[in-house]
């Protein structure tokens, strides 16, 4: 197992959090894919558990919940590598899966007891993993039977409560507040995951179909603005063709009232003029004529008057005439222009009025409308449907709210059971100073009671009433006392007094060797005197039956035994 290590118990989480920012380091660059796929994350959240479980497999994991799995140790050295070279805080222990070495074990059957790893749901590939953390621990129904299985099965042994046996005799125990188990705010923290994903993935979809729709409204509303511009044109040039009919049969009217009196006054022009050119006859008839021979005066100048009249009026008549030949061009110019393109525009917008006829622009501004409520309606039913997905929407975004809030809830529970946890770390770290100081002072009484030298026996026993102030007390007079022998050799006297203890041990030994040698030897007398008694007894049996027995096994008259004894 490899390990960058910091002095405060939140690092871990800050190297989790740097582990998990390298990896998306990589992922962007598309660089490492081998570190991708080779890192599984942190154990806690490789297998799950039975939650009455939960606090003896926390208890046995202990801080190895959060060490990080990879298939190699190749895949630590880059990872770790990368956060020296990026100066990442954090702290990480890996867990290379080509360098666990684990073994077979056998556990007992007993239903009193289970193996741990037993228990876990996990994938296979992690076997090695759970069996180097798990593999020899064993769950037990209560704290005898852990005790009893730790001793005969060489194993450690767990309690559902919590409670420690070591393979080694520890015991370790107490109270465990199980609400605020680390493996179900894991089970907690991936199920919120899993519906903050499928939420993401929903919202996604109501995306894309708001987004479909609010196309199709798109266009939807472009053909609208196509027909309303198109039927809003039709309208203009109706309109224009209207007005531009009004104009015509206004001029056409004001045409038609003024031709009457001018060919009125035309008649009368030509009458008159027809009367002039009598008259203009007659006088030219009569210039032939000497008059002033046959005229007075009066008449003379009468006819020089009338002469003068007739020339100015001729004058005027000319210009008449030439007025009249202006008025008649302005007037062919007028005719042909109105004959010419008015006319024709009249009939042309007569012809087209003629042809679209009543029932045909009541059957267009008909359809028309319908295609007007048709695209009236298809609004309304988007923008119904817009609402829907608008709220849904909104529902959403109000439960992923809710869903952050508790998320930022369990994250502050997280760093508060980490500010816990730190807290904890420097109350033990202040034990620790304290065991410390304590076990300083423990050797320092310890010297000193080695500076006092070999005591009495009784002196353990003497003082045990006496209170502290007291024996200070008394440890002053005797330092008093000893001030005044401070001449004596202390070392031989501590040997004397050594010496002397060994000599009555030594003299208590040999009393205690002399009783056994005494009982030993009556021990050995006894043991002789029995001996010879069963010699003896055995002697007479065998005398006893000698003769009887070889009589039987060799049948011969008279008796050799007799005749040797005689002999």
């Amino acid at each position: 197992m490899m390990s960058q290590h910091l002095p405060c118990h939140r690092a871990v989480l800050r190297g989790i959090d740097s582990i998990k920012q390298i990896l998306d380091g990589f992922r962007k660059q598309g660089e490492q894919q081998d570190v991708i796929t080779g890192y599984h994350g942190i154990l806690i959240e490789n297998f799950q558990c039975a939650s009455r479980f939960n606090t003896c497999v926390e208890v046995t994991a202990g801080s190895r919940l959060f060490y990080h799995i990879v298939n190699d140790d190749l895949i630590s050295t880059k990872i770790l590598s990368e956060m020296n070279r990026s100066k990442m805080p954090g702290e990480v222990t890996f867990m290379p899966l080509n360098r666990l070495e684990v073994r077979d074990q056998r556990y007992p059957e007993s239903p009193d007891a289970l193996p741990m790893v037993s228990n876990l749901q996990y994938e296979k590939k992690f076997d090695k993993v759970f069996k180097h953390v798990f593999g020899k621990t064993l769950i037990c129904r209560s704290i005898e039977v852990a005790t009893q299985f730790s001793r005969t099965q060489d194993l450690d042994c767990v309690t559902l409560e919590g409670d420690q046996v070591s393979r080694r005799g520890a015991i370790t125990g107490g109270y465990y507040d199980t609400r605020k188990s680390r493996l179900e705010l894991q089970s907690s923290i991936v199920e919120l995951r899993e519906r903050l994903t499928s939420q993401e993935q929903q919202y996604e979809e109501l995306r894309d179909k708001l987004q479909k729709v609010e196309v199709e409204i798109t266009s939807m509303m472009s053909d609208m603005q196509k027909i309303e511009t198109k039927n809003r044109k039709n309208k203009n040039i109706y309109e224009k063709m209207r007005s531009d009919m009004r104009i015509m049969k206004g001029e056409s009217n004001v045409i038609e009232k003024a031709l009457g009196p001018k060919e009125k006054r035309v008649q009368s022009l030509l009458s008159n003029l027809e009367a002039m050119k009598g008259s203009a006859r007659s006088l030219e008839d009569e210039l032939g004529t000497d008059l002033l021979s046959q005229l007075s005066v009066q008449d003379q100048r009468e006819v020089d008057r009338l002469n003068d009249e007739i020339k100015g009026l001729n004058l005027q008549n000319k210009k008449a005439l030439n007025e009249r030949i202006k008025l008649e061009g302005d007037k062919n110019k007028k005719e042909n222009v109105l004959s010419g393109n008015l006319m024709r525009k009249r009939e042309q917008m007569i012809q087209e009025l003629s042809d679209i006829s009543v029932e045909d622009r009541r059957q267009k501004l008909d359809n028309s409308s319908m295609e007007l409520q048709t695209a009236e309606t298809a609004i309304d039913s988007n923008k119904a449907r817009m609402e829907d997905i608008e709220s849904q929407i909104e529902s959403l975004n109000r439960e992923q709210q809710s869903k952050q809030v508790d998320l930022e809830e369990w994250k502050g529970k997280e760093k508060e059971y980490c500010d816990k946890i730190g807290d904890d770390a420097k109350v033990l770290e202040k034990m620790t100073n304290k065991q410390s100081l304590l076990l300083k002072k423990k050797e320092e009484c310890m010297r000193k009671i080695r500076e006092l030298g070999s005591l009495p026996s009784d002196a353990f026993e003497k003082y045990t009433h006496l209170s502290l102030k007291q024996l200070f007390k008394k440890l002053d007079q005797c330092n008093a006392e000893l001030k005044k022998y401070s001449h004596v050799n202390k070392k031989a006297l501590d040997q004397f007094i050594n010496f002397s203890d060994q000599k009555e041990k030594l003299i208590k030994r040999k009393e205690e060797s002399d009783k056994g040698h005494s009982s030993i030897t009556d021990l050995m007398n006894v043991l002789e005197l029995r001996k010879y008694e069963a010699i003896q007894f055995t002697f007479k049996q065998v005398s006893k039956y000698f003769s009887e027995v070889f009589s039987k096994l060799v049948p011969v008259e008279g008796n050799p035994c007799d005749e040797e004894g005689r002999r």
